[in-house]
């Protein structure tokens, strides 16, 4: 009985064969760059890598779109064939429609919303913000900030 209501509401109330993707913690961007091409994701201990799911027919990857986009209260059209939203848990998405903006047909990709943001000891512990910069930020009391630096790796 489990597993006929995992597929129901994966496949009625949840994104399809995306659903378990989403439910999974490490996985912080899923990216579908059109049919028979691997999903790829960025996992956070094991960084880019090409799923096993793959979606085989235009139908199909129509049918997530659609789902994603009306889910976020916005629409999607040949007239208007490109859209950013965010999902109901608060991931953000982007995606195209059909053959009018992407050669490949249909493309999307979720950024999963962080269960735990980033704090200033997340940044302090990272190669990428000098401690000094946030040691001055605290003992200043600058409460608004915005740091730049130089990136050496981007995904």
């Amino acid at each position: 009985m489990d597993i006929v209501f995992y597929y129901a509401y994966r496949n009625i109330a949840g994104n399809g064969i995306l659903q378990p993707l989403l439910w999974d913690n490490e996985v912080e961007d899923i990216s579908c760059h059109g049919i028979n091409v691997p999903i790829f994701i960025w996992h956070k201990k094991y960084e880019y890598l090409p799923t096993n799911v793959e979606i085989n027919n235009e139908g199909m990857i129509n049918e997530i779109i659609l789902k994603m986009v009306y889910s976020s209260g916005k629409t999607i059209s040949i007239a208007s064939p490109m859209v950013d939203g965010m999902l109901p848990d608060g991931s953000r998405f982007a995606a195209t429609f059909r053959n009018e903006v992407s050669n490949k047909g249909s493309t999307f990709v979720v950024r999963k919303f962080m269960e735990d943001p980033i704090t200033i000891i997340d940044l302090i512990k990272s190669i990428y913000v000098f401690s000094r910069s946030c040691l001055f930020m605290a003992g200043n009391r600058v409460e608004n900030a915005f740091l730049s630096y130089g990136c050496y790796r981007s995904r």
